[in-house]
């Protein structure tokens, strides 16, 4: 019930070798990767899984290696994703909509079982519901989006994902930085039973041709969001005893998150300046 051999496009500059293999018994399929990295951790392990397509990203650093597969026979909705971090062990763990004996995990995809850069990868998207939206000013507006039950996602503090929207007929993509949910102090938060929820504070251009189309949606659609991208790793800020946050040009949105995890999770620090 194996795949073939693993297959390397870019050789990392630390030469790292991951590996997968997977087992089952009468209900479940697990996948587990091995990334041999300390600090593995949920941040940097992106799961989905479409219409009996599985694709699981293993970040590491400027890289990424991929488990993507067509599945060999259907599974449930909802997946886990367990993470030993201490040795770097990535459990996926799937349930048969049939309790049958696989004879494969399923046919490989072009790029499975591939360790490259992460920009040579490219984005990968997921529909995420419109769950709610609620007004913090008078032009801006929270969006609260629905990932599937069937994707395992978090975004980085200091990265960003992409919304795509078909508009007259036009693909367009715009980058956006999810926020903390407690921005509004009316603000309650939809039941977990039924997804993980990303937030994004989003001003609404009277002119802008896409936070119109966003601004346009109604509560139950859908809207296309991507894997996080950006440079930016907490170890930065770690050690900084004074941080200076410049909002001119990014605006006030990219800055909340690094706020909370600086006030939070910065032992040393004194003063946060934020212009």
């Amino acid at each position: 019930g194996m795949l073939p051999e693993k297959k390397v496009l870019a050789a990392s500059a630390k030469d790292l070798t991951l590996s997968y293999d997977w087992f089952q018994t009468d209900s479940l399929i697990t996948i587990v990767i091995y990334t041999k990295q300390k600090d593995m951790n949920a941040e940097l392990v992106i799961v989905d899984c479409q219409d009996k397509r599985l694709r699981g990203e293993i970040i590491v650093d400027d890289h990424s290696y991929l488990v993507e597969v067509d599945l060999d026979h259907a599974v449930e909705e909802d997946l886990a994703v367990n993470i030993a971090e201490k040795v770097g062990k990535v459990e996926i763990i799937l349930k048969k909509k049939n309790n049958i004996h696989w004879k494969m995990l399923g046919q490989p995809l072009e790029n499975h079982n591939t360790f490259i850069k992460r920009t040579d990868r490219g984005l990968f998207y997921r529909k995420c519901k419109l769950v709610s939206k609620t007004e913090v000013t008078h032009d801006t507006k929270l969006f609260c989006l629905m990932l599937p039950k069937s994707t395992h996602l978090h975004v980085p503090t200091g990265q960003h994902v992409y919304l795509k929207q078909i508009i007259a007929g036009t693909e367009v993509i715009k980058p956006y930085t999810p926020v903390l949910p407690f921005l509004p102090l009316d603000f309650k938060e939809p039941s977990r039973n039924a997804g993980a929820h990303m937030y994004l504070m989003i001003k609404i251009y009277s002119c802008g041709l896409f936070t119109q189309a966003l601004d346009h949606l109604q509560i139950g659609d859908y809207i296309s969001v991507s894997n996080p991208e950006g440079n930016f790793k907490k170890s930065q800020v770690q050690t900084l005893e004074d941080l200076f946050l410049l909002a001119a040009g990014t605006g006030f949105t990219p800055m909340v998150k690094l706020l909370n995890f600086a006030l939070t999770e910065v032992s040393h620090l004194r003063y946060v300046h934020l212009l």
